[in-house]
């Protein structure tokens, strides 16, 4: 039995702008370590090791492995961010 404590599950709302916007985009592309930070491959823009440290800290993401991955936390705290965007965007439409 794993005995170690499980991260809690943090609301969205807890995180900053950029926090969320990171999030998003470690789910859909691969970051790979650079000199003082995380980039995708190609681009010229680049991630700071502050802010993948923020969402590490938060166990939200996970940079253990070549390039950041969210882990489970990440991955439900961004179906709750993506199911309250879907939400929204819902009752404007209804509106």
């Amino acid at each position: 039995m794993n005995s170690a404590p499980q991260p809690a599950l943090i609301d969205p709302r807890e995180l900053t702008p950029t926090e969320r916007k990171l999030l998003r985009e470690v789910a859909t592309y691969k970051f790979y370590r650079r000199r003082n930070g995380w980039a995708i491959p190609g681009q010229g823009s680049k991630v700071s090791l502050r802010s993948v440290d923020n969402l590490s800290r938060k166990h939200l993401i996970s940079d253990r492995s070549e390039c950041l991955r969210l882990t489970g936390v990440g991955q439900m705290v961004l179906a709750v961010m993506q199911e309250r965007e879907r939400a929204k965007t819902e009752r404007k439409a209804a509106q």
